[in-house]
Order: C-alpha cells, then sequence, then structure tokens
C-alpha cells in the first residue's frame, strides 16, 4: 500500500509539473512588432543578486521592475496582435520568457576562470572559462517584489533536452562584479525589420547591455512565426559589446631608450590598458591607468599580452 501512494505521488507531482510546464509557453503573445527606424530597448534587464546552482527556481535578482518591455517602438501602429495582458508597454508577468547569460567570469581559482599568467607570448590563453557564455531561455512561473525581488522559473525546453521541472541547466554568479543578465525575451507573433529598420542592443556597460534575443514563434494555432528582413533592414550590435582598451595620459617610458616587450605589467609608464574581457575589465580612468580593474585584469591590467578574448594593451615604444 504504501509502495503504491508513492507511485501516485511521483505521478501527480509529474503531471503537475507537465501542466504548469505547458501554462507558461506562450509563443507569440506579444504579438507582430514591425520596425521601421533604429530600436535598440527591445531586451530590457537585470542582473541576478544572489548566486544561483543548477536546478535552483528561485532566483534573486536586482530589480523586477527592470524587466517591464518598453513602449512599441515608433508609435501602437509597429506592433498589433498581442494576446491579452501582453505586448510592448507591459510590465513582468506569468509566462513571460527570460534569458539568463553570464557575459563575465571574474572569480579565479578551480572551477573557475584560470589563465597563463607568465609574461611572455602564452599569457592570458585560458584554460578554464568558468560560468562565462553560459545562457538559458526560462519562463517565468511566479515573482515577488515584497522585499527582495525574485523570480520563480520553469526551464523553457528552448535549452535542449525537452521542457523539465528542475529550474537552472547551470549554475550562475549572482555577486560580485560579474553577475549574471537577467533578460527579457519578446515572444513575437512575426518580426518584420523594414527597409531603414535596425534593431540594436543598448551598449554594454559593465553589467548589462550588448545583447540582442527576440523569440519568433507560431502559435498553437500553427499561425506565424515569420520573420522578413527587407531592404537594408537588420539586427545590428557592432561595436555594443566588450570595451576597448580606455585611454590614458601615463604611457611615457623614458628608459630603455623606450622599447620594452611586455605581455603583462602593472606599470602605468611602460603599457598601456587590455581591452575587456570574459575574465573582467581594465578600467577607464584617463589618471590612473590600474584603477577600478575588475576581475582577472586585477594586477595584468597592462602590456601587449591578450588576456583570454580581450585585446592586448600597446607597450611604450608603439602605444
Amino acid at each position: 500500500m504504501t509502495r503504491t501512494s508513492t507511485f501516485w505521488r511521483v505521478g501527480l507531482m509529474a503531471l503537475a509539473c507537465a501542466i504548469a510546464q505547458g501554462a507558461q509557453a506562450n509563443p507569440g503573445e506579444d504579438g507582430t512588432l514591425t520596425v521601421t527606424t533604429t530600436v535598440t530597448s527591445l531586451n530590457p534587464s537585470t542582473t541576478l543578486r544572489t548566486d544561483e546552482a543548477n536546478g535552483q527556481t528561485v532566483l534573486g535578482v536586482t530589480d523586477i521592475a527592470a524587466l517591464a518591455l518598453p513602449a512599441c517602438p515608433g508609435g501602437p501602429a509597429n506592433c498589433t496582435g498581442n494576446t491579452l495582458g501582453n505586448g510592448f508597454g507591459t510590465t513582468l508577468s506569468i509566462g513571460d520568457l527570460l534569458l539568463i547569460y553570464q557575459p563575465q567570469e571574474t572569480d579565479e581559482g578551480v572551477g573557475q576562470a584560470q589563465i597563463s599568467a607568465t609574461d611572455n607570448n602564452t599569457f592570458g590563453s585560458v584554460t578554464s572559462s568558468g560560468s562565462a557564455g553560459l545562457y538559458e531561455f526560462v519562463y517565468v512561473l511566479a515573482f515577488n517584489t515584497a522585499g527582495a525581488d525574485t523570480i520563480t522559473i520553469v526551464n523553457s525546453g528552448l535549452n535542449g533536452g525537452g521542457a523539465n521541472c528542475g529550474g537552472l541547466v547551470n549554475s550562475y554568479d549572482g555577486t560580485g562584479t560579474g553577475r549574471a543578465m537577467v533578460i527579457r525575451v519578446p515572444q513575437l507573433h512575426n518580426l518584420n525589420v523594414n527597409n531603414g529598420g535596425r534593431i540594436q542592443a543598448p551598449a554594454w556597460g559593465g553589467s548589462t547591455g550588448g545583447v540582442v534575443a527576440l523569440d519568433v514563434r507560431r502559435r498553437p494555432d500553427n499561425s506565424g512565426g515569420v520573420l522578413t528582413f527587407s531592404g537594408d533592414g537588420r539586427i545590428d550590435v557592432t561595436g555594443l559589446g566588450f570595451r576597448g582598451g580606455a585611454r590614458d595620459n601615463a604611457t611615457n617610458d623614458a628608459t630603455d631608450n623606450g622599447h620594452n616587450t611586455l605581455f603583462v605589467s602593472t606599470s602605468c609608464l611602460l603599457s598601456a590598458r587590455k581591452g575587456e574581457s570574459v575574465f573582467g575589465y581594465s578600467g577607464s580612468s584617463l589618471t590612473d591607468c590600474t584603477a577600478a580593474a575588475t576581475g582577472l585584469h586585477v594586477g595584468r591590467t597592462l602590456g601587449r599580452g591578450a588576456l583570454a578574448n580581450g585585446g592586448g594593451g600597446g607597450n611604450a615604444h608603439n602605444a
């Protein structure tokens, strides 16, 4: 009898999970979008505020209000056919689609980011990327804004392996300088990008930006799911991702005839800053070239060696 009861409980839990999963899948709920000019705000975002392990279903986020879709770009005539309570200009609700994305891993160590730190041409080569670059799509099952903001999610089934109630597929950072992004993804019935239309991302600013993510799928009645690009209409995120090495006014080596071959340095006189990477940023101060560095760039801010996928900084003889 106990065994039979256990089987029933497991079966009911599986059925409840399947119903909840199905209730969240609302392809096309935000209607058809027509883009006629440059649009940069289709993906409102915030960040995690707590570390979240794989399997987690309740996520601590910084600001749920920041996940509201913007008003229809170009005016109401460009947004049609949304389902009741959904569409542009609406706040986060149950059934909305989110992208969880870890743009940077700024912790160093076993299971985290690891590079070659030797001052030669191997500097910056990656031996472990940690969580950098991980991402997945989830549906909103519930959310809470009383006190610290939280969102309850279910696996979307868009990550491979089919829909399930197991929560996050990956683990993400929600503390420090390398927090994962939480990005609202419009669920479009159709997308039309007309001649002169540009879909761009907000520029990456160190914690959010640099991403365009749109879900264009058929509705359950098999309508829609059409993407149309006319003339020079396009999605273009050129130059909106990680930042280059910032300029400073300190590099001016007066020794060794002004020539050096440093791949990594902390001397503002000898070298310029490296470009931003999946492992952090070298800072942007005009007067202190080692200030405000983050992640693996701390103590490795300068010199010609490229750190992971960021560009190397110039040395005094060619800066």
